[in-house]
């Protein structure tokens, strides 16, 4: 059980009590009482009692849910500043995705390409899910061949119909022309655009459809069939957006904070999602 002295040792604003737990076993123990300055005003000895009654649980989850009645106001938490996808945002997403594509250079039909941006816009919210997916991977904050290439197996795209080589002749397209980092990983533009260049070379390539958009409308359909993004935002709704977890992160905020600003150096973000994996999973002893 933790030692408690009742001894008034003044009211120094400097005093800081440790309160530690002893083991449970009949032997002397020992505390030290310390000046600011370190030299030494105490040190006491006793024997430890044993405690006979169970521990309590965590006592700030009690006082949370007495008081999760109160409704959720997600404004008023530290949740406020996640923006949810809305119509006006996604058209803000895809509007910007569609300004560095390189789409328009290869698609010569205009009305075919409009008719392809029009299928994309459609289905942007799905693509857009699919693409967060494969973007909270290992490659991190980048999509990889090695990820799109497992995205292909799993999404049926990689059925017989068409060769490994022509997925990577693919991701060699949409890359040419990119820098540094980007020159051999896929950002959400690049994504749109090997999404249309496979379902061309899948399906009008074999002679089963008869353009571009024709064909991208068939991969998206096999796509959706075949894959299942991950339910990132109802996880968010469902477990995450509560009072209770509110309550909990705005108690260790600034502890939070300094973990935070060591697991995400600004020069490195794969580093850090590897390093946070690693802390939960293993450092957290989950």
């Amino acid at each position: 059980m933790a030692k408690e002295s009742k001894r008034n040792y003044g009211q120094d604003p400097e005093l800081l009590v440790f309160a530690d737990y002893m083991r449970p076993a009949k032997r002397v123990e020992k505390y030290t009482v310390l000046a600011p300055d370190g030299s030494i005003l105490r040190e006491e000895s006793f024997i430890p009692e044993v405690r006979h009654e169970e521990l309590p649980s965590f006592n700030i989850r009690k006082i949370i849910q007495e008081k999760e009645e109160e409704t959720f106001d997600r404004d008023k938490t530290l949740f406020k500043a996640w923006i949810k996808d809305t119509s006006a945002s996604l058209k803000q997403c895809y509007t910007n995705d569609f300004s560095y594509w390189k789409a328009p250079k290869f698609i010569k039909d205009l009305d075919d390409l409009e008719r392809v941006k029009d299928i994309i816009i459609e289905n942007y919210a799905d693509i857009k899910k699919i693409f967060t997916t494969l973007l909270s991977s290992d490659g991190f904050p980048n999509i990889g061949l090695n990820e799109f290439t497992t995205f292909a197996k799993q999404a049926n795209i990689l059925d017989g119909t068409i060769p490994m080589a022509t997925l990577d002749r693919m991701f060699i397209a949409v890359n040419v022309g990119d820098k540094g980092s980007n020159a051999n990983s896929l950002q959400r533009p690049d994504f749109l655009e090997i999404l249309v260049r496979v379902g061309y070379a899948k399906f009008k390539e074999t002679g089963r459809a008869s353009n571009y958009s024709e064909s991208l409308r068939m991969l998206l359909h096999d796509i959706k069939g075949s894959y299942t993004p991950r339910p990132w935002q109802e996880f968010r709704e469902e477990w995450l957006w509560n009072n209770e977890t509110d309550k909990t992160f705005k108690a260790n905020l600034e502890n939070l904070q300094k973990v935070h600003e060591w697991l995400h150096p600004k020069h490195d973000k794969g580093y850090a999602l590897r390093e946070t994996i690693d802390l939960i999973v293993r450092g957290s002893s989950i």
